[in-house]
């Protein structure tokens, strides 16, 4: 997923590169586990002490988790 994807599906503009603080708030996760997932994802950049997370990377390491519609409903 590009960049202008990213920004359209979410409806406003976010930065291409955040901090945990920030990032965590614009995924709707906690810290921690945003931190966790941004590692699997190999999104992270560290400049001197600050982790920086690229949102593009972290987005597109997110979609195979996205279930199909109606998929949770038709468990029952």
């Amino acid at each position: 997923m590009k960049q202008v994807e990213l920004i359209e599906a979410i409806g406003g503009t976010i930065p291409l590169y955040v901090r945990y603080k920030e990032g965590c708030k614009i995924f709707g996760m906690s810290q921690r586990e945003f931190e966790i997932l941004a590692d699997k994802a190999g999104s992270i950049h560290k400049v001197g002490k600050m982790s920086l997370v690229n949102t593009v990377i972290f987005n597109e390491f997110l979609q195979p988790y996205r279930l199909p519609p109606d998929s949770r409903f038709n468990s029952y």
